[in-house]
């Protein structure tokens, strides 16, 4: 029983822990494709 719970919760924050490090990457990959934009129409970004 006490394998079986573990195991669970281990997959729980797993599922969590991987779908914020895809939101996370998708945030990344928008925000560098925008800086691309930016610097190639000359402009500066603001942080």
């Amino acid at each position: 029983m006490i394998w079986k719970g573990i195991s669970i919760s281990t997959v729980q924050e797993w599922k969590t822990s991987s779908l914020n490090g895809l939101l996370e990457d998708t945030l990344n990959f928008a925000y560098s494709k925008l800086f691309e934009n930016y610097l190639a129409k000359g402009g500066i970004p603001v942080m």
